[in-house]
């Protein structure tokens, strides 16, 4: 069962990576750790991130919405396997867009993202926590806050290059989490090893 009652929005107090760099987050990655407490998405197995440069000239389709920048912004699409009451799993692939805020407050390590999911518009706002897509074993730790009209919720999430986490990825991702105020045991692995027997794809 999805949380009923999620922390309270770090936005404004999360301190924010001002050395990240948004050119070098273009590409595919892979989700490798979600934070338990947030939206449980984060946690679900077979995840994949990739980004691009957006197109003003060439927005994405209805009804996914306008950004409120066009310079930086970036086109995110995000594939998982969502379960169903049976428990079976379906391959889910979103579309979206992720870059500067409104004026680009706080820009670079505060970002925004929105778009459209099962029919449900959604506005989100970002706080890249660490921009480690440099170092040996890349990845970037993300924590958001989002709106839709059901109501409001938290997000936590770690990008990294590779499918699965080493020991030494996973004690580098526990340090920065300790270092922003998160328990490392609230951070869920993904499984990402893709074993799951599907009919079709949902889109």
């Amino acid at each position: 069962m999805p949380p009923t009652d999620y922390p309270a929005c770090a936005d404004t107090t999360l301190k924010a990576d001002d050395q990240f760099n948004i050119t070098g987050i273009n590409g595919l990655w892979w989700k490798v750790a979600g934070w338990k407490k947030g939206e449980l998405v984060e946690c679900l197995p077979c995840q994949t991130v990739k980004y691009w440069d957006y197109d003003p000239t060439h927005p994405l389709p209805w009804p996914a919405p306008l950004p409120p920048v066009n310079e930086s912004t970036k086109v995110i699409q995000s594939t998982w396997y969502e379960y169903d009451s049976k428990g079976k799993y379906w391959p889910m692939m979103q579309t979206s867009l992720w870059g500067p805020r409104a004026d680009r407050e706080g820009f670079p390590g505060k970002e925004f993202s929105t778009g459209t999911m099962f029919g449900l518009g959604y506005k989100e706002k970002y706080t890249v926590i660490h921009d480690g897509a440099t170092e040996s074993e890349p990845f970037i730790f993300l924590y958001a806050c989002g709106a839709t009209k059901q109501g409001v919720y938290v997000s936590g999430l770690v990008l990294a290059k590779v499918a699965t986490l080493s020991k030494s990825l996973r004690a580098r991702i526990d340090q920065v989490a300790t270092d922003a105020g998160f328990k490392p045991s609230e951070w869920c692995t993904i499984d990402n090893t893709c074993k799951f027997e599907v009919d079709s794809i949902s889109v």
